[in-house]
C-alpha cells in the first residue's frame, strides 16, 4: 500500500466510525453481516451468538488493523487466520464474499464520500489483510 492509501484509510475509518460510538458500530454491522449473508448465505451458521457483540468484534479488529496499516503485526494476523480457519472453518474461498460485503458497506455508508481512490485503497488493504490471513493450503 502506498503511503497516500494508508492515510485515505485511516481518515476514512476515523470519519465513519468513531470511537465509542456504540450504535453506529452495531449499525455499520449488520449493513456487512446481511449483505455477507446475502452473499453466501452458508456463512450465517458460522455466527450463531450475540450479533451486537460479533458487530464490535469486527469493528474491533478493524480498528486495529486499520490503526496499524504502516506496520502490521503479521503474526497476529496469521494467528487471526488460523483461528478462523480452525475454529470456525472459515475457507480461503470465504474471504471474497467477506471482501465484496466490506467494501459494499462502506459504499453504502459513505455514499458519495466513498471514492474511486478510496474505494481502491481500500480494496488494497482488504486484499493484503486477507493474503495474510489466509493460511496456506497444502
Amino acid at each position: 500500500m502506498t503511503t497516500t492509501q494508508i492515510q485515505l484509510v485511516q481518515d476514512s475509518f476515523a470519519q465513519l466510525i468513531p470511537n465509542g460510538e456504540a450504535s453506529f458500530e452495531t449499525f455499520f454491522g449488520e449493513i456487512f453481516y446481511q449483505r455477507l449473508f446475502d452473499l453466501q448465505p452458508h456463512l450465517r451458521e458460522l455466527f450463531q451468538g450475540d450479533m451486537v457483540k460479533q458487530s464490535q468484534k469486527l469493528l474491533d479488529m478493524l480498528r486495529s488493523i486499520v490503526d496499524n496499516l504502516e506496520r502490521p503485526d503479521v503474526p497476529s494476523i496469521q494467528e487471526l487466520g488460523s483461528r478462523h480457519k480452525t475454529e470456525y472453518k472459515v475457507k480461503n474461498t470465504d474471504y471474497n464474499a467477506v471482501g465484496e460485503a466490506l467494501i459494499w458497506t462502506f459504499e453504502a455508508t459513505m455514499g458519495e464520500d466513498f471514492t474511486p481512490e478510496l474505494r481502491e485503497a481500500w480494496v488494497t488493504a482488504y486484499g493484503l489483510l486477507a493474503q495474510t490471513m489466509k493460511p496456506t493450503e497444502v
